[in-house]
C-alpha cells in the first residue's frame, strides 16, 4: 500500500500456500504477467527456481525473490532482471541471545528449532554466540538447552515437518529443565508461545512483531522482543528500482545468481516489556561493536 501512495502504482496479487510447488508458483506468476505487471515479487526462498525461467523469458519485466537464501537452483541461470532480497540476522540473533541470557532467572534458555529448515542452524549458532558473549561479559554461566553440543549437527531439534505435538513436547521438556526464555526457529511459534505464556516464561518472536500479530494475542504478555525483517523497506526499494529510481547498490552476484540486495534484520522491544537500562545499553553496544568490527564472536562454519 505504501508503494501505491509513493509511486502511484496499483498492486495485483495471487495467493499461494506455504509449501506450494514450483509449478504452482510459476503458474501464479504467469497470471501476473498476463495482467501486465511491471514487477513480480515471489516470497520465500523456494520461489527462485520457479521465477528464473519466467524472468529469462520476459526481460522487460522485473522479478524479485523476497527472502532468498543460498543458491538459485533449478538448473537455470538468472538474468539481470531478477533480484534476490535477503535478510542478514547475525547481529539480531546475537542480540537475542544476549537479551535472553540477561533476562533469564534460572540461567537456562532454550532454542526450539526444526531440523532441515533453511537457515535455522546458522540462526541458532548466532543466538548461542550472544549467550556466550553475555557469559563472558558478566562472568555468568547461562546455558542454552537443546544446543549443548559443540557443533550444530549434535544439537537437539524437532524433526522436519514435525507435528504441533512434537514441538510442544520439546518445549515442555525445556520448561522442565528450567528454561525461562525461548527462541523458536523454523517451527510454528504459537506452539511454543502458548506453553511459554502459560508457564509465565518469555519468548522471542521471529520474522515479524509477534506482539502485534493477532495469532499471538493471548500470548502477548510473554513476548520479550521480536526479530523483524524490514520487508516493507525492501519492497519499496524494489518498486523504485523497477521504475528506474536510485536505491542501495547490489552485492556482486556469483555466476548465474541473481542481483543480491541485503538488509539487516533488527531486534525490537515490545510495549510494556522492560529490558532494563543496563541490558538495553548492552544490546546497543553489541550493534556498535558489530558495525566497527570490534565484536568478538565465532562465525558460523568456522
Amino acid at each position: 500500500m505504501q508503494s501505491m501512495a509513493e509511486f502511484g502504482e496499483s498492486i495485483s496479487t495471487v495467493e499461494l500456500k506455504v509449501g506450494d510447488s514450483a509449478t504452482a508458483v510459476r503458474k501464479a506468476a504467469r497470471r501476473l504477467i498476463s495482467r501486465g505487471c511491471k514487477l513480480i515479487l515471489g516470497v520465500g526462498a523456494n520461489s527462485a527456481s520457479a521465477l528464473i525461467p519466467l524472468a529469462n523469458g520476459n526481460p522487460s519485466i522485473r522479478f524479485a525473490v523476497v527472502g532468498y537464501e543460498g543458491q538459485a537452483g533449478g538448473g537455470d541461470l538468472a538474468g539481470s532482471n531478477l533480484d534476490a532480497i535477503s535478510f542478514d540476522s547475525k547481529l539480531a540473533m546475537m542480540q537475542a541471545g544476549y537479551l535472553a541470557a540477561a533476562k533469564s532467572s534460572s540461567a537456562v534458555v532454550s532454542v526450539i528449532a526444526q531440523a532441515g529448515a533453511l537457515g535455522v542452524r546458522e540462526q541458532a549458532w548466532y543466538f548461542r554466540q550472544g549467550v556466550e558473549i553475555y557469559n563472558t561479559d558478566l562472568g555468568a554461566t547461562v546455558r542454552v538447552f537443546n544446543l549443548e553440543g559443540s557443533t550444530p549437527a549434535s544439537w537437539r531439534y524437532v524433526p522436519a515437518g514435525a507435528s504441533s505435538a512434537a514441538v510442544a513436547k520439546l518445549t515442555q521438556a525445556s520448561i522442565d529443565e528450567g528454561a525461562d526464555v525461548f527462541m523458536p526457529l523454523g517451527v510454528d511459534g504459537s506452539d511454543v508461545a502458548s506453553l511459554v505464556a502459560g508457564s509465565k516464561k518469555f519468548v522471542i518472536g521471529t520474522d515479524s512483531d509477534w506482539a502485534a500479530e493477532p495469532a499471538y494475542a493471548s500470548e502477548r504478555s510473554a513476548v520479550l522482543a521480536s526479530i523483524t525483517k524490514p520487508v516493507s523497506h525492501a519492497v519499496i526499494d524494489e518498486v523504485q528500482r523497477a521504475m528506474g529510481g536510485a536505491t542501495p547498490a547490489a552485492t556482486a552476484p556469483a555466476a548465474g545468481e541473481p542481483q543480491a540486495y541485503l538488509y539487516e534484520s533488527v531486534i525490537t522491544p515490545e510495549a510494556g516489556v522492560t529490558w532494563g537500562a543496563g541490558v538495553a545499553a548492552s544490546i546497543t553496544k553489541l550493534a556498535q561493536e558489530y558495525a566497527d568490527g570490534s565484536l568478538k564472536f565465532t562465525s558460523y562454519g568456522k
